[in-house]
């Protein structure tokens, strides 16, 4: 939540003389000292008017930034995920608190976490990092407004000595919003509903905030091995007609605890044949019968909840116990890995909420894809001037045989497509109204869907993602409040120079909603503000690897 400023300085000692007439010349040594002392003035200068270091002490921006956490893999699946772990702070306690179990998000498996030496079996390291070194460029805002989104600094309102970092969300001079998860804003004297448009995401801030909920590469083979299903299935055909889909499980040879799915399809028939997702998630029980060698399965059916990994590390209750009544989240993201096997043929995809359908039929033929919703019924946003259209349609590069890399969203009531990386334009808008009625429905139990109509292809590598959930509430004095939405929505009016701030690990972030229980008010005054989030120059280091290895692999810029 807070964010402290990095203030290590470092100090030179010369401990020796320079003779006359010898290297070190009088004049030599006042340029050298002249120098040093030129190059001290320009970097504070530097510090104080253009860039500083911080370092991220919890995790209230989880995922995008880590605070104090450990880097956990999961002894089963071989998952690698992030636990908190800013509670083992002293903050002036006699006896810390150690973070003793972390939960894996993929297969639910317990572990113990208190250090390597725990379980030298697997030879885990669950070492506890400090946060992310960010480098923070001051001279942003002083030109150019703050945009929405934006990962900002800023002197915390109620004390102007601590600095916090959070996401921009909310802009002078407008009311904004929390519904459904969602932001919604409106000019700043109209709060009627009608007048509320729904604040979509960047594709490249939406990447970054978006939670990992599925990987089909790390499926527990205990859990398999005792009749738990895996997530992606061959879907009946309601028609009663065949369904060619074959599944395999293989265990990985680094880790044979570890399953790995492919799906493969070389269809006969000229009809739709799906595969669809569902959400398991294995509690005590279901780990205690597998470990017996008991067959198990899963108690209930689950929709996609805002489940956070992150934060399943608080002793000594049951992990668990924090997400027992998740918030419903409908909008997800779908990404696989496809070789396509034959010339022709339609790849589907589908993204299901509240009873609506959202499909891209992509034909590898001409490499045309086409977005619809409810197979064409409901319209799309018309731009101005033009009629709604209820079909946009793009060119890709899924054309042919080969391998391709594709990620499809259904976020902020707008589709969007990503062929390799890319993101696909397509020949109008592709966001719509948002639902009349957004309640959870019977086909959000299987909310994800990959078909073929006629080609032959095969899958690997299949995730399930999430955007972030904004809870509504606000704190008020003497209000206790929880973080289960139960279909309100709350309002917050911004003044001139005023910005609403929230955390990305939502149910974690001591942020705008909940300040006026403080005191104070719901915004972060503009002189408050400090700069901008620029680029992570320093995230925990690999221990695993030596001690001190840099972490390049997670060294980027902040979306």
């Amino acid at each position: 939540m807070n964010s402290k400023q990095s203030n290590r300085r470092h100090k030179d000692r010369n401990s020796g003389a320079a003779s006359p007439g010898g290297f070190f010349s009088n004049k030599a040594t006042r340029e050298t000292v002249e120098s040093i002392v030129i190059a001290f003035i320009l970097a504070f200068l530097f510090r104080a008017f253009e860039a500083e270091a911080f370092v991220i002490p919890t995790g209230s921006m989880a995922p995008t930034l880590q605070g104090r956490h450990k880097d956990v893999n999961c002894a089963e699946c071989g998952h690698n995920f992030r636990s908190s772990a800013s509670q083992e702070n002293r903050d002036g306690r006699r006896d810390p608190i150690i973070v003793q179990t972390a939960v894996c998000p993929m297969c639910g498996y317990v572990m113990d976490v208190r250090g390597r030496a725990q379980d030298n079996d697997h030879g885990r390291a669950e070492y506890t990092y400090n946060g992310d070194r960010i480098i923070v460029t001051k001279f942003a805002y002083e030109f150019n407004e703050p945009e929405r989104w934006d990962v900002i600094v800023f002197k915390y309102p109620g004390n102007a000595k601590m600095n916090y970092i959070k996401r921009l969300v909310g802009l002078p001079n407008e009311t904004v919003k929390i519904f459904r998860g969602d932001i919604f804003t409106a000019p700043h004297d109209d709060e009627r509903s009608d007048d509320f448009t729904i604040a979509r995401k960047q594709p490249t801030k939406l990447l970054a905030m978006l939670q990992l909920v599925h990987d089909n590469q790390h499926y527990s083979m205990k859990l398999l091995n005792a009749g738990w299903p895996a997530s992606w299935q061959p879907w009946d055909d309601e028609e009663g007609r065949p369904n060619e889909w074959t599944n395999v499980v293989d265990p990985d040879a680094k880790l044979p605890s570890q399953g790995k799915q492919t799906l493969r399809i070389e269809p006969s028939g000229d009809h739709d044949q799906w595969i669809r997702y569902q959400h398991y998630f294995a509690d005590d029980g279901n780990w205690t019968a597998a470990e017996g060698g008991r067959q198990t399965s899963p108690n209930e059916q689950l929709t996609i909840g805002d489940y956070y990994a992150y934060n399943q590390s608080w002793p000594p209750v049951d992990p668990r116990e924090q997400n027992r009544n998740p918030n419903w989240v409908g909008d997800l993201v779908v990404e696989c890995d496809v070789e396509v096997l034959s010339g022709e043929g339609e790849l589907l995809l589908e993204l299901r909420e509240g009873g609506r359908t959202f499909q891209c039929v992509i034909d590898v033929a001409t490499g045309e894809a086409t977005l619809g919703i409810d197979g064409g019924e409901v319209p799309f946003e018309a731009m101005e001037g033009t009629a709604a259209n209820s079909r946009p349609v793009a060119q890709t590069s899924v054309k042919g045989t080969g391998r391709y890399q594709l990620r499809f969203s259904n976020c902020d009531d707008q589709l969007l497509l990503w062929v390799d990386d890319h993101v696909v334009d397509f020949d109008g808008p592709t966001g719509y109204s948002p639902l009349d009625n957004h309640e959870r429905h019977d086909s959000d139990f299987a909310p994800i869907g990959i078909g073929s109509h006629g080609v032959a292809v095969e899958l690997r590598q299949l995730r399930v993602r999430r955007d972030v959930y904004y809870v509504p509430i606000r704190s008020n004095v003497g209000v206790q409040f929880d973080m289960v939405d139960r279909g309100q929505s709350v309002s917050f009016p911004m003044g001139e120079d005023q910005f609403l701030v929230l955390g990305d690990n939502s149910p974690q972030s001591k942020d705008s909603r909940l300040w006026e229980a403080e005191g104070f008010g719901h915004y972060v005054p503009r002189d408050l503000l400090i700069g901008k989030a620029l680029f992570i120059y320093w995230p925990h280091s690999r221990r695993d690897v030596f001690p001190f290895c840099p972490n390049f692999q997670s060294m980027k810029f902040v979306r």
